[in-house]
C-alpha cells in the first residue's frame, strides 16, 4: 500500500499554512491599532476640554485688550492736547514756563533746607564721635 501525494496537495498545504500565519500576525496588528486608536480618542477628548478653556480665555484676553486699548487712546488724547497747547501762542507758553520756573524755585528751596538739616546732623553725629 503507497502513500502518494500529488503536488497541489502539497501546494494547498503550504497556502493553508501561509494564511494561518497572516491571520495571526493580522490579529496582533490590529490589536496593536485598537490600542493606538482608542489612546487618540483619549487625547482628543482631553484636547478638546482644553481648546474650550483656551477659547474661553482668549475671550477674556480680548476684552481685556479692548479695554487697555481705551484705556491708551485716552491717554494719547490727553497728550494731543498738552503738545496742542504747548503750540499754542508764544504768550501762554511763556505763562506756563514761568509757572514751571516758580515751581521749581520752590522745589531748590526745599531741598536746599533738607540738605542744611542733613549736614548740620552729620556735623552734630561727629562732634560726638571724636
Amino acid at each position: 500500500m503507497g502513500f502518494y501525494i500529488q503536488l497541489w496537495e502539497i501546494a494547498l498545504l503550504i497556502i493553508a499554512a501561509a494564511i494561518v500565519v497572516v491571520a495571526v500576525f493580522m490579529v496582533k496588528s490590529l490589536k496593536n491599532f485598537n490600542t493606538t486608536i482608542s489612546r487618540i480618542n483619549k487625547l482628543l477628548e482631553e484636547n478638546e476640554n482644553q481648546l474650550n478653556n483656551i477659547i474661553k480665555n482668549s475671550e477674556q484676553a480680548i476684552s481685556n485688550t479692548a479695554d487697555l486699548t481705551g484705556t491708551a487712546k485716552v491717554g494719547i488724547q490727553k497728550v494731543d492736547n498738552i503738545i496742542s497747547g504747548a503750540a499754542q501762542p508764544k504768550s501762554m507758553g511763556a505763562t506756563a514756563a514761568n509757572a514751571i520756573i516758580n515751581y521749581s524755585k520752590y522745589g531748590f528751596a526745599a531741598i536746599s533746607v533738607i540738605s542744611g538739616i542733613i549736614n548740620y546732623r552729620r556735623r552734630k553725629k561727629r562732634k560726638y564721635i571724636k
